[in-house]
């Protein structure tokens, strides 16, 4: 695999997390760029771009040093925030939201997902530059990740509904059937379907 950007990666349980915690920091093991970005990806980590259009890529991740598989879609708004949907190789779906001004504490943080302006409340977990929601039940992150794969506009609020992130979705038909596509090949047999 070429070595494209950095992209979240899935990484070991850290301890003294709970499960949700652990499942959040799966994604939160590298900083995420704005999608389009032309930068490395970190040290044990390869990407391999699989679509690229204006607004969109779609990569498939690779952590070298336990085997982990992803796949994501990335975009990026005007404030250089950057969304992206991921499918994990074990069935796992969510979204981590990048904002490379934010110096967020690590931990959980309720957040709404917004997506064309019907509100999902959902737990997140906060590190750094990102904020995750991996839902721990998979067929709940499916379903956001499908939701926003056809979805005109997506966000993301604090708790009281206060500003957080926004992006408009022109183009993500495409980027959500890479995405479907990719995660079908790293889905373990007998999985269900990305769509």
């Amino acid at each position: 695999m070429a070595t494209a950007r950095a992209t979240p990666r899935p990484a070991s349980a850290r301890p003294g997390q709970g499960t949700a915690g652990r499942a959040a920091a799966a994604l939160l093991a590298v900083a995420l760029p704005a999608a389009g970005t032309a930068q490395p990806a970190a040290a044990g980590v390869e990407t391999r771009s699989l679509y690229a259009a204006p607004g969109w890529a779609v990569v498939l991740g690779h952590d070298t040093d336990d085997g982990t598989l992803w796949c994501a879609a990335e975009t990026a708004n005007r404030r250089d925030q950057a969304l992206h949907l991921m499918m994990l190789g074990d069935g796992r779906a969510g979204i981590a939201v990048v904002d490379s001004r934010w110096a967020l504490e690590e931990g959980p943080v309720a957040v709404l997902v917004e997506v064309d302006r019907a509100a999902f409340p959902v737990q997140g977990f906060a590190a750094g530059t990102v904020i995750t929601v991996l839902p721990s039940d998979p067929a709940e992150g499916r379903r956001l990740v499908a939701a926003l794969a056809v979805a005109a506009t997506a966000a993301l609020r604090d708790s009281r509904g206060g500003w957080v992130a926004g992006f408009s979705l022109p183009g993500i038909g495409p980027a959500a059937a890479a995405l479907a596509d990719c995660a079908a090949a790293i889905a373990p047999p007998g999985a269900p379907p990305p769509r």
